[in-house]
């Protein structure tokens, strides 16, 4: 009863991490549909969009880079009557 499965305990994911990474997919797809606008528009507009794909790319990138590699922890305290409730936001 109670034992853990052959190769310890299998590790959890948490839920902003999961959302974070929804987050970055939908910033890189968001970068590439920029850049491919940026291609194939012969407007004013055009470098507007190609900046806006490097950014949101280059955001993309670094919410990735943050969340699945470097191994951080945010927490902020949240005031109650007894003192304060550190909420953890991801691990």
């Amino acid at each position: 009863m109670g034992e853990e499965p052959p190769g310890g305990p299998k590790p959890e994911v948490s839920a902003a991490k999961f959302v974070t990474f929804i987050g970055t997919l939908l910033l890189l797809l968001d970068g590439f549909l920029y850049i491919r606008t940026w291609a194939f528009s012969p407007t004013f507009y055009g470098p507007l969009y190609l900046i806006t794909g490097i950014i949101s790319i280059t955001l993309g990138a670094l919410l990735f880079f943050i969340v699945n590699i470097v191994d951080f922890k945010f927490e902020f305290p949240i005031p109650t009557n007894g003192g304060y409730y550190w909420l953890w936001v991801a691990e």
